[in-house]
């Protein structure tokens, strides 16, 4: 199975490029402001899939050792990333009006990113025969 294959360390690279390629784009679509916020969104989508991967690791290594509750250190650390990005999102949207599309958009980086290793997941089994 496809998923069963699927390299979560390779989405990090994914969303570099997705911003590298992004950039340009909406520097003509939109000017420096678009571009800056893309680059901004496109960073903050890298660090919340950073986030949540160490999150899941936390909680699968929780499981399998049976521990029911989660520690309070993951819970808290939850916590703290929700908080740091409701904080970014609210000086976000009081102060930077002109970059919010870009922004919106760069934070979609993450989601392009593993449809796009989807895809190479997808083309190098077949292309190889090794799924």
């Amino acid at each position: 199975m496809i998923l069963l294959n699927f390299r979560y360390e390779r989405v990090p690279r994914w969303i570099g490029l997705v911003g590298l390629v992004g950039i340009p784009i909406a520097a003509i679509a939109q000017g420096l402001p678009g571009a800056l916020g893309f680059a901004v969104g496109a960073a903050g989508s890298w660090w919340n899939y950073d986030q949540l991967q160490k999150v899941v690791k936390s909680l699968a290594v929780a499981a399998e050792q049976g521990n029911s509750p989660p520690p309070v250190r993951i819970i808290l650390a939850m916590f703290a990333r929700l908080f740091v990005v409701a904080a970014a999102a609210l000086v976000i949207l009081k102060y930077s009006k002109s970059s919010l599309i870009g922004l919106l958009v760069g934070l979609f980086a993450a989601c392009i990113a593993i449809g796009l290793e989807l895809f190479y997941e997808i083309v190098w089994a077949k292309s190889t025969k090794s799924g």
